[in-house]
């Protein structure tokens, strides 16, 4: 008998799995990156193209705002346009956050709401409501001159104010050419004036041992200067101009308050002193006492109509390709270094129509 000997099979091994290195997942990573990348950049080739048509529609004639009814009668074809004006009469615009658009500047905002109305045949009268302190001289004269060449092109419509907690100083220069001011009892109003502060830092540089040295062509290149003391002679340039501007407040009163008040009358009352809504009425610097509802009833009686829809004007919100775009433009986040005119700001003197207790 012949034994044979088998030796066992040995097992059939799998080869090992090789590891990727660490190129593969850069690589990878680098990938799925530029797709990303060329999805995004093909979304904002279709943004850019909606942009441009959207540009071409509104120099077609599309309205900047949308209407939205507040109050009154929905179904009535006469509209009384709300205007809100809240806050310092300032001509900056405001962030709307990271994917919003920007905030008008109050300015703005009363203007453009102004022009589009012009273009309304079915608005009948305007409640402007006023709620501020005043601000800069010109952004409170850029408003006053809206208003009127508002009611010279549409001198149907009638424009009340109603003034809210504070209407001073260039909140009651924007409020004068309406034909019905109405106030609440609890108003602030008047100090009706022109105020610009100068600062002086000249000691305070003393003591920390920094010192300026000023290169000027002539005496008053640097006037108002907050590194020394000023000398009468700016002082004295400097109330001419005040003067100035007080001069026009003086005049913008007497022709919106004409018949009402007498340019004697009014030199009496513009003193900076402050009254409350009871005591300007008094005083003849309003026309009545009331709230929205009796604003509301003022404003149809002038129109002459017995129903009207209350509206206002909202801005029309960014598409999804506009939001993209609007992003796009944003700058990276980085740490950035106060430039020369951040060290400037509030070393400018500014003449303001502003009611200011400091």
């Amino acid at each position: 008998m012949v034994i044979e000997n088998k030796t066992p099979e040995s097992p059939v091994t799998k080869p090992a799995k090789k590891k990727r290195g660490l190129s593969f997942w850069l690589a990878l990573v680098f990938g799925i990156l530029l797709s990303g990348s060329l999805g995004f950049n093909l979304l904002l080739i279709f943004a850019l193209a909606f942009n441009q048509n959207m540009s071409l529609s509104e120099q077609a004639g599309d309205k900047a705002y949308q209407e939205k009814y507040v109050d009154g009668d929905e179904s009535s074809d006469h509209k009384i346009l709300r205007i809100s004006v809240n806050g310092i009469l300032l001509d900056q615009e405001s962030s709307g956050g990271f994917f919003g658009q920007p905030r008008e500047s109050i300015v703005d905002a009363v203007l453009n709401r102004l022009q589009q109305a012009t273009d309304d045949q079915e608005i009948k009268a305007i409640i402007l409501e006023v709620n501020s302190p005043g601000g800069g001289i010109t952004e409170s004269d850029r408003i006053h001159r809206a208003i009127v060449d508002f009611k010279q092109n549409r001198p149907g419509v009638k424009i009340v104010v109603l003034m809210k907690n504070v209407a001073a100083s260039g909140g009651y220069y924007i409020s004068a050419p309406a034909d019905y001011i109405m106030a609440h009892q609890t108003t602030i109003t008047g100090s009706i004036g022109v105020i610009s502060q100068f600062f002086n830092f000249e000691k305070l540089f003393e003591k920390i041992g920094v010192k300026t040295t000023v290169i000027k062509s002539k005496e008053l290149k640097d006037i108002g200067s907050p590194y020394r003391p000023m000398s009468e002679k700016e002082q004295v340039l400097f109330k001419k101009i005040i003067d100035e501007m007080y001069a026009r407040f003086i005049d913008v009163i007497a022709e919106g308050r004409q018949g009402k008040l007498s340019r004697e009358e009014i030199l009496d009352l513009a003193t900076g002193m402050i009254y409350t809504g009871r005591q300007a009425l008094k005083l003849k610097l309003v026309d009545g006492l009331g709230y929205w509802s009796d604003a509301l009833d003022q404003a149809k009686t002038l129109a002459k109509v017995r129903n009207a829809r209350v509206i206002e004007y909202s801005r029309q919100p960014l598409s999804f390709f506009q939001l993209l775009t609007a992003s796009r433009q944003l700058p990276p986040p980085q740490i950035q270094l106060p430039s020369y005119a951040d060290l400037l700001e509030g070393k400018v003197p500014k003449f303001m129509y502003l009611w200011m207790a400091e």
